[in-house]
C-alpha cells in the first residue's frame, strides 16, 4: 500500500539500522499524504522461518522500542514451541509492550483480482502541462518538495555546517525553520546551530517539551543570538536566558530587556576584571603557590573561581589574560 518499510530484524537489533531507515522514510513522506494523520509508519516484523506477519502502526520515535520488543516476543513464542500468529498489534507506550488488535486475514480473504476497468496510463516526459488523458512527469517532479538528503547537502554547502549538525536540523523541521530564519550574513551559522541544537534542546528536554511546543519566537531567538554573538552575554547567561524565555512563554518579551533587568550583561572592562582576579589570588595563596611551582592546571581552577564569583558575567578571554599577567 506504499506505507510499509521492511528490513531484516537483525539490522534493527544490532545497529539500529532499520530505525534510521524508517525515520528517513518518515522525513521524506512527512509533507505528503503517505503517512497517516498521526504521522505513523507501518512496521512489519516477520519471522525468519515462518510466513507469519505482525504489523504495528507507530510513530517513528517509537520504532526502536517496538522492534526490540517484537523481536524478543516472537523469539520467545518460537523457543517455547508456539506459533507466531498473523495479526496487527498496537504499541503500548506506557507498558512498553505490543498488544494484539486484530487478526490478519489470509491472502485469499483480501479477494485480490485483476481490475478490468483500469484505463491506460499515458505519461509525458517533457511537457509541463497535464491533460485529461496524459500525466506530465516534469510537473509532478516540480511539485515534489526538497528531499531530506538534498536539504542536508545544502546546509553543509551553503552554511558550511558539520554533517551531524545538518542531520540534526533536518530531523527537527521546527529547528530547521528557526535556523533558516535566524541565520543571515551577519550571524555565524555554526554558532547559531550550536545554540539551537545544544542549548535550546537541552532546556526543552529537561522540561520534557517537544520542539514544536517551544514558545520562543523567531524574533526573540534572533535577539538572543545577537546578544551572544555581539559578546554582550556569556554562554552560561545565554543558557539562563533560554530557560527564562521558555518558562515565561511570552512572545512579546525582549531578551535584551530581561538581560538588563537581571543585570546579566557581560563585563568586559579590563581593569574591573583584573581587580576581581586580584581578589581571588589574595584569597587563594595555596593555589597561587602551586601554580608558581609548576602545576599549571591550577590556572583553570583559579579562573573558575573568578568566573563563579562573577556569576558567569566576566568575559573569559579578558579574565584569562588578566590572570596570566598577575601570575607572572
Amino acid at each position: 500500500n506504499g506505507k510499509c518499510v521492511c528490513a531484516p530484524a537483525d539490522v534493527a537489533e544490532c545497529s539500529g539500522g532499520v530505525v534510521c531507515v524508517c525515520a528517513s522514510y518518515a522525513l521524506i513522506f512527512r509533507p505528503t499524504p503517505v503517512l497517516d494523520a498521526g504521522g505513523r509508519v507501518l512496521n512489519e516484523t516477520r519471522c525468519w522461518d515462518a510466513a507469519a506477519r505482525v504489523t504495528v502502526p507507530m510513530r517513528d520515535k517509537e520504532l526502536v522500542h517496538d522492534y526490540r520488543h517484537e523481536i524478543h516476543r516472537q523469539r520467545g513464542v518460537l523457543d517455547a514451541g508456539g506459533r507466531v500468529l498473523n495479526e496487527t498489534r498496537c504499541w503500548d507506550a506506557a507498558a512498553k509492550v505490543t498488544v494484539p488488535m486484530r487478526d490478519k486475514e489470509l491472502v485469499h480473504d483480501y479477494r485480490f483480482m485483476p481490475e478490468p476497468n483500469l484505463p491506460p496510463l499515458r505519461v509525458n516526459l517533457s511537457n509541463r502541462e497535464d491533460s485529461q488523458d496524459v500525466i506530465s512527469v516534469p510537473l509532478i517532479q516540480d511539485r515534489i518538495p526538497e528531499l531530506p538528503e538534498q536539504t542536508r547537502l545544502n546546509l553543509m554547502r551553503h552554511f558550511n555546517l558539520r554533517p551531524e549538525y545538518a542531520i540534526q536540523l533536518v530531523n527537527e523541521p521546527v529547528l530547521l525553520d528557526y535556523f533558516v530564519e535566524v541565520t543571515s550574513q551577519t550571524r555565524n551559522p555554526t554558532k547559531v546551530a550550536n545554540l539551537l541544537l545544544n542549548e535550546l534542546l537541552t532546556v526543552l528536554n529537561k522540561r520534557k517539551l517537544d520542539v514544536k511546543d517551544c514558545s520562543i519566537t523567531v524574533e526573540q531567538m534572533k535577539e538572543l543570538v545577537d546578544l551572544f554573538l555581539d559578546n554582550k552575554i556569556s554562554l552560561e547567561i545565554c543558557k539562563k536566558l533560554i530557560e527564562e524565555l521558555v518558562d515565561l512563554s511570552d512572545g512579546d518579551l525582549s531578551p535584551a530587556k530581561i538581560v538588563e533587568e537581571k543585570n546579566w550583561l557581560l563585563i568586559t572592562d579590563y581593569d574591573e576584571i583584573k581587580k576581581s582576579c586580584m581578589d581571588v589570588l589574595d584569597n587563594n595563596p595555596k593555589l597561587v603557590r602551586q601554580y608558581r611551582e609548576g602545576k599549571v592546571k591550577v590556572f583553570k581552577a583559579l579562573l573558575g573561581i573568578v568566573i563563579k564569583k562573577s556569576q558567569n558575567k566576566l568575559d573569559m578571554s579578558v579574565a584569562s589574560k588578566a590572570m596570566e599577567e598577575l601570575l607572572k
